[in-house]
């Protein structure tokens, strides 16, 4: 399979095209708030990793949210702040707990024949 190459042609933009290439990211990349691009998250019913910093923040119950695994951590990317944390705390719309349902934990074993 061979690619054809594309030429570039310089050409006059709009300023509808200039516009729509200086708009703003989105997101706390950006340097915006980090809790619109949350609830730009929680109005798609996409899941949601906190950090403990961030969760404190966030009130669930009034976008239809529940966390999801209470007792365990998630590991992951914190979207409010974007940042790496070991302990996030996931949360799920409520229409999807039923479906989702509480994580299954395998208990610890330790020693050679425990059960």
């Amino acid at each position: 399979m061979s690619h054809d190459p594309q030429i570039l042609v310089k050409r006059e933009y709009t300023r509808r095209e200039i516009a729509d290439a200086q708009s703003a990211p989105v997101g706390p990349a950006s340097g915006h708030l980090a809790g619109g691009h949350v609830l730009d998250l929680a109005a798609l019913g996409k899941l949601i990793l906190l950090c403990d910093f961030c969760d404190e923040k966030f009130v669930p119950k009034g976008v239809g949210y529940v966390r999801w695994n209470p007792d365990n951590y998630c590991v992951g990317q914190c979207d409010g702040c974007k940042q790496f944390y070991p302990y996030s705390h996931a949360f799920i719309p409520e229409v999807m707990q039923s479906a989702v349902g509480k994580a299954y934990r395998q208990p610890r074993r330790r020693g050679r024949w425990s059960q």
